[in-house]
């Protein structure tokens, strides 16, 4: 394993050009996953003093590796935790046997950042780990020598810089992050200014504060940009209650009163909009080819079932020419609909109701679409199966002659969407039952027992999709997933739903495929 691990590391810093590096580190990632024994090695590898090719290749695949398996966590896989509990006991050995210096442990929570999870303490620069760090007469770098680089590099594309300072920050406690968040902000920049939007929707309340404090300070001293202002409107519909929202409305009083509010957001031209159907996870994908004066770009955004707006950023464009290629690209590898730019704010209004019902805030690229369909489109709104069908208006009328008619139709939905190949379950409990079973009989009813407990979840899975057909003008298909979602939610027997029985022939197909094979390791 040592060896296979040592070629995999090398494979990587050795790697030619960024698409061999990231294919293999996505096909390692996804084997890593089965075989957590393997991570100390990575561990020991990221743990390297110098910052050599081969630890930041180590450090990347180990942030990769902790990417898969947050995701596998989200779906109630068993792996992940797995993973995750092997990356964390290997890491905490080495650092009681021989503590981890400040700098690596600044690389270690960078890397579990960027893989979307909270750094564990062994990362955390504390005032103890601090103490006698620092040789006779060295000193910590002051903030421009850290931010100018970076926005140098990344200053056209603040969403970037903003993920590179957060990663930055991961390893700090959260009072010192907050302070260099503010000192962030204070300076006199518009992206800095920027910067600030972003950190409001930051999960550590301390962090959105310190953004709030921030940014009313500038709009005191004249020096937030008014079109940054226009948008706090909306982000604020975003925030829990708390003492940032308390700020960010006294920043909203005075702005208004002063008429700093005047300055309104034109929402951009949108010359393609498209989304796709929720897959088995329930995560499906919002994109938007748009145009803002001379700026044009393609506009992603990832809504996850039971995670709100989970991911959202513009990828911007040089030319038509390049926008065109680019969203044929994108296009190419998912199947999408057509749908008009007000279909998209309804989509991540409803993302955003979910998440606020769940306590969790979206993602900070979500500033970006406000700016481009316009802040007063994105106001939060009903996220479960019922709101989302009443919105729709699909089933009072409907007889149940032929609501019956519709739910037998969902019996040509896999022949029909590519998406739902991935209509299947897989969670820790559901394996545990079927491992359970002596008979294939017995696995079968194993599922159709878990599907019982799952009803909500398919029937938001499915009103979602009907309503993104909908939207797509799709008149033979959404009105079948409005009325499969409606009778899940009223009771339905489930072994009388087309789609429901496919969906234990998937899961029953993925257990086979899964037990016992798990991808090879390759470099």
């Amino acid at each position: 394993m040592t060896d296979r691990i040592s070629a995999l590391i090398a494979a990587i810093a050795d790697a030619s050009d960024d698409q061999k590096r990231t294919y293999l580190l996505r096909q390692a990632a996804r084997s890593l996953l089965f075989q957590p024994a393997a991570m100390a090695e990575i561990a020991k590898a990221a743990l390297e003093p110098e910052d050599s090719a081969s630890a930041q290749a180590a450090v990347t695949l180990l942030s990769c590796v902790l990417d898969e398996a947050r995701m596998a966590v989200e779906n109630d896989t068993p792996e992940g935790d797995a993973l995750i509990a092997a990356v964390a006991s290997a890491l905490m050995a080495q650092d009681a046997a021989r503590p981890i210096p400040p700098v690596v442990r600044l690389r270690l929570a960078q890397a579990y950042a960027r893989a979307g999870l909270p750094p564990p303490p062994f990362t955390i620069l504390t005032p103890h780990v601090m103490a006698g760090a620092m040789p006779p007469g060295e000193k910590l770098p002051d903030l421009g020598e850290l931010l100018d680089p970076i926005l140098r590099d990344l200053g056209d594309t603040p969403l970037q810089v903003h993920a590179a300072v957060s990663e930055l920050l991961a390893g700090l406690p959260p009072e010192p992050a907050a302070l260099l968040v503010s000192m962030i902000i204070a300076r006199p920049g518009a992206v800095e200014a920027r910067l600030g939007l972003y950190w409001l929707l930051d999960q550590r309340a301390e962090i959105r504060l310190a953004a709030a404090t921030a940014l009313l300070a500038r709009a005191e001293t004249g020096t937030l940009p008014p079109e940054l202002a226009a948008l706090l409107p909306a982000i604020r519909k975003w925030l829990p209650d708390g003492p940032a929202r308390a700020a960010l409305d006294a920043m909203i009083r005075r702005q208004m009163r002063e008429g700093g509010m005047q300055s309104q957001v034109s929402a951009a031209t949108i010359h393609r909009a498209a989304a796709s159907l929720p897959d088995g996870a329930g995560a499906h994908s919002l994109i938007a080819a748009f145009q803002k004066g001379s700026r044009r770009g393609i506009a992603m955004a990832m809504l996850k079932q039971g995670h709100g707006v989970k991911d959202a950023f513009v990828i911007p464009c040089a030319s038509a020419s390049e926008q065109k290629r680019m969203l044929a690209s994108i296009l190419d590898e998912l199947e999408t609909f057509d749908s008009p730019p007000a279909a998209l704010a309804d989509g991540l209004a409803r993302g955003l109701g979910e998440g606020m019902a769940l306590s969790l805030l979206p993602a900070p690229g979500l500033v970006e679409w406000a700016e481009l369909l316009g802040p007063d489109a994105l106001t939060p709104a009903a996220g479960n199966a019922k709101g989302i069908l009443a919105a729709l208006g699909t089933t009072d009328a409907q007889s149940p002659a032929s609501s019956a008619a519709l739910v037998k139709a969902s019996a040509d939905w896999m022949d029909r969407f590519e998406q739902s190949d991935a209509w299947f379950e897989d969670t820790a409990d559901l394996r545990a039952a079927m491992s359970r079973a002596r008979t294939e009989k017995g696995q079968e009813a194993a599922v159709w027992k878990h599907l019982e407990t799952r009803r909500e979840w398919w029937a938001r899975l499915f009103a979602v999709s009907a309503a993104t057909l909908k939207a797509a003008g799709d008149q033979e298909f959404w009105p079948s997933f409005a009325a499969v979602a409606q009778g899940l939610l009223d009771g339905f027997s489930l072994k009388r739903i087309p789609v429901m029985a496919d969906i234990v022939d998937m899961t029953l197909e993925a257990f086979d495929a899964r037990e016992g094979n798990a991808p090879p390791l390759t470099a």
